[in-house]
């Protein structure tokens, strides 16, 4: 059975967080400790705090709530861990439901946004391909570049030129860049090269409305090869920037969709926050009928001394019983106690009065209002205590 300090245990039980100043209990403190270890010390990763939401820490209250014998606090507490947990699922759910709103409203139409710029500029470098595009009497594509001022027909040509620059490099400071000082058109869109220090390699740059990249090679045929499928790829990519935009629109809708569904334990949530507040305010009102309940004893108990004190004592045992009270009670005379009925009978024990006659006047006057067999136990007690010491 739990010993509470005198007057704390309800108070302490009832109060909310950071709401008194008093120290916490014994009992308290295993729970804080408690609460705090079995908490930490799991693979789940803590939180800043711990909160009480502990089957383990719940035994631990759950002595308080027998303690006190109010099958209310066991309800509130119970509800108080289920709503904990409840609360921590929400705040997970509300959080979660923040970063989507944030993505649907901001994150997805801003790379919309730039999708749809970077796809119109595709196309338009797409309308100048088309536009610069030649094609012979049957219908067909004729092959036609630029190179350095040159206008190559023949792609074969085009390769030996091309093989002409990358031999001059080799055998100059520029072997790290073959085709170093090549520029030129093709369909329309400029043909340059750069070294790129990052990758420590020579790039060549196809740039309309936007710049394309691809590494330059040794080998003439290959770079011809790569300008081509590079210019001509500007359709894949057109093709690849819508089926992103659609995506992300698809994002979108999802998004709003699962915006528009509530936290599944809602209903139970709001009933627990219900059920908690009624708890609270029934167990503070019975917090408050305690206090009043101690006071009206305290007063009745006050008016009681006074009473006895005006009485005169009728025997010599009363006499040096009122006697040695008066000397002891304090100026406001709530002191009395069943320590100082045994204080008292220890005097009237080594005095020699007969144990009847010690029982009947400290059942007569004492406001603690012991039991005759809790007298005769003090009695004996000191008995034995004047026995040792003589």
């Amino acid at each position: 059975m739990l010993e509470p300090y005198e007057g704390k245990l309800s108070r302490t039980v009832l109060r909310g967080e950071g709401s008194s100043n008093v120290l916490d209990l014994p009992d308290q403190i295993i729970e804080n400790k408690q609460r705090f270890i079995s908490q930490i010390m799991t693979s789940k990763t803590p939180a800043r705090s711990a909160d009480d939401i502990d089957e383990a820490t719940l035994s631990y209250a759950e002595i308080k709530a027998i303690a006190t014998g109010n099958p209310l606090i066991k309800e509130k507490m119970d509800i108080d861990v289920k709503l904990e947990r409840l609360k921590i699922s929400r705040s997970e759910f509300l959080h979660a439901h923040e970063k989507l709103e944030r993505k649907v409203k901001q994150t997805y139409p801003v790379q919309i946004s730039d999708a749809q710029k970077i796809l119109d500029n595709i196309k338009a470098d797409i309308e100048t391909v088309k536009q610069n595009t030649v094609m012979d009497e049957e219908g067909k594509e004729k092959f036609s570049i630029i190179l350095n001022g040159q206008t190559f027909e023949d792609k074969k040509e085009a390769t030996n030129f091309v093989a002409e620059i990358i031999k001059k490099n080799k055998e100059s400071s520029f072997s790290h860049c073959p085709l170093h000082g090549l520029k030129g058109e093709y369909k329309g869109l400029h043909i340059s090269t750069d070294f790129n220090p990052s990758l420590s390699r020579e790039e060549i740059l196809i740039s309309g409305k936007i710049m394309v990249q691809c590494y330059s090679s040794s080998i003439a045929g290959d770079s011809i090869n790569r300008i081509i499928e590079k210019v001509n790829g500007r359709v894949n990519a057109a093709d690849a920037k819508k089926r992103e935009i659609d995506e992300l629109n698809k994002k979108i809708q999802a998004g709003i969709n699962e915006l528009a569904t509530p936290f599944p334990q809602q209903e139970e949530y709001e009933r627990l926050v219900l059920r908690s507040t009624e708890l609270s305010n029934l167990l503070n009102e019975d917090a408050k009928n305690i206090a009043r309940d101690k006071e009206d004893v305290e007063s009745e108990k006050i008016h009681r001394i006074e009473t006895i004190m005006n009485e005169k004592p009728e025997s010599v045992c009363e006499f040096k019983f009122f006697t040695f009270v008066k000397n002891n009670l304090d100026d406001s005379q709530t002191n009395w106690s069943s320590k100082l009925d045994e204080n008292a009978i220890q005097l009237l024990v080594e005095d020699g009065f007969s144990k009847d006659t010690i029982s009947d006047t400290v059942l007569k006057f004492s406001p603690a209002v012991p039991s005759k067999e809790e007298v005769y136990g003090m009695i004996e007690n000191c008995t034995r205590r004047t026995a040792a010491c003589r």
